[in-house]
């Protein structure tokens, strides 16, 4: 937070970031990245300089002290300037993730009062450098008041299976809110998303329940890494509020995994807004969106296949599916599925290459590496994840697979 304007006020009121453009020149082995941070309250604080350009210590008051004493005694020219600079308050968040493409959504809370935004130039070339031309950020008024949401169960035992989640978001509205009609969940890459229902208990009205079968509740996305739905009729309930429950089915295969919720109003397109991490049901339990996973263990998990296929070109299981997870890693991995004969020469390697922490899947025809069917036998199938030893108990499975015509 440095030069004559270290932030953006973007009003007296807090405004829901959207998206955010910029121009730039980027000549070869350049790159510039572009991050942001929200807030909404600042603080003023007051520095103090010697008249060799040293601060005053201690705190404000205590350096104030010191500065009056010295101009007091020793006049005006014996003490330095005193500045008075506009910092963020204890509730900003953190720096964003680097922006990929002009038009991004802005991942910064919101809505927030205050946006800042930074900008970091490389350059492989000292010759050369990126240029920024100009920075856009979009704006629009909030649907809600505030957000907040929580996951349960946000700690797990055991990963690797398919377990029920529940995600509740609750928005309180003001008069001026646009309300919500519309209910976005992100999860990680690979990460499949089954819903099972959605519950939503409004101030002052029935709780109501909608399932699948429901035709009044319209399900946009689902069975990936999102669940988007758009609700029958728009909430908005001003001085009030509505907790919405997303229950839902999903393998977690990380030590960590982040679920990022947001609601909007179909009616005006960009007004998603996105959710805090809270309390949402009011009770002292998750208030986290982070589900955590206790269970130690080793990374390849679950490995499934038939001991036996019959690549004779019948079209009855003529292909061997191999089927395995990847669990506890942060970063995709270096992972390769083989195939050896008995005598240890490689047949044929089935996949080579970096993969997340999910579920894969490798297929053998039968064929060696010249594409020719392998003689029937007995085959040693080996998967291996380049992974510290450190972070994990296993890192290779072998299993025997049987060729049969």
């Amino acid at each position: 937070f440095g030069g004559d304007s270290p932030f953006i006020e973007l009003g007296s009121t807090p405004q829901n970031l959207s998206t955010i453009e910029w121009q730039a020149e980027l000549p070869p082995g350049t790159k510039l990245i572009l991050q942001t941070k929200t807030g909404n309250t600042v603080k003023g604080i007051t520095h103090f300089y010697k008249k060799n350009g040293e601060e005053y210590p201690g705190t404000e008051e205590e350096a104030q002290k010191s500065y009056d004493s010295d101009k007091k005694f020793f006049g005006d020219s014996a003490v330095g300037q005193v500045v008075r600079e506009v910092i963020p308050g204890a509730d900003w968040s953190g720096w964003s993730q680097p922006y990929e493409h002009s038009g991004d959504k802005i991942a910064s809370p919101s809505p927030r009062r205050y946006v800042a935004v930074q900008s970091t130039f490389l350059t492989d070339d000292p010759t050369v450098a990126a240029t920024l031309n100009s920075i856009v950020l979009n704006f629009v008024q909030p649907v809600a008041d505030r957000v907040v949401s929580e996951v349960l169960p946000s700690r797990l035992e055991s990963i690797g299976a398919t377990q029920l989640f529940t995600y509740m978001m609750r928005s309180d509205f003001e008069p001026n809110s646009r309300g919500i009609d519309e209910i976005l969940v992100e999860a990680p890459d690979g990460l499949e998303l089954n819903l099972k229902q959605v519950e939503i208990a409004i101030t002052g009205q029935p709780t109501v329940t909608y399932t699948l079968a429901d035709e009044a509740l319209v399900v946009l996305a689902q069975q990936s890494d999102s669940i988007w739905v758009r609700l029958p009729v728009p909430i908005n309930v001003a001085g009030g509020s509505a907790l919405i429950s997303l229950q839902f089915e999903a393998t977690v295969f990380g030590f960590n995994t982040f679920f990022t919720g947001s609601v909007g109003h179909s009616a005006f397109p960009g007004s998603w807004q996105r959710a805090d991490d809270g309390d949402a049901n009011g009770i002292t339990d998750s208030e986290t969106t982070v589900v955590l996973a206790l269970e130690r263990g080793g990374v390849l998990s679950t490995v499934e296949f038939d001991a036996s296929f019959t690549p004779n070109g019948d079209g009855i299981n003529d292909q061997l599916q191999v089927s395995f997870s990847l669990l506890r890693i942060g970063t995709p991995v270096p992972t390769r599925v083989e195939v050896f004969d008995l005598s240890g020469r490689l047949v044929r390697t089935l996949l080579d290459g970096s993969l997340a922490a999910a579920r894969h899947t490798a297929l053998w025809a039968g064929d060696d590496r010249s594409g020719a069917l392998v003689p029937p036998g007995i085959y040693l199938l080996r998967i291996d994840s380049d992974v510290d030893a450190k972070s994990s108990k296993s890192t290779t499975v072998q299993r025997l697979v049987h060729v049969v015509y």
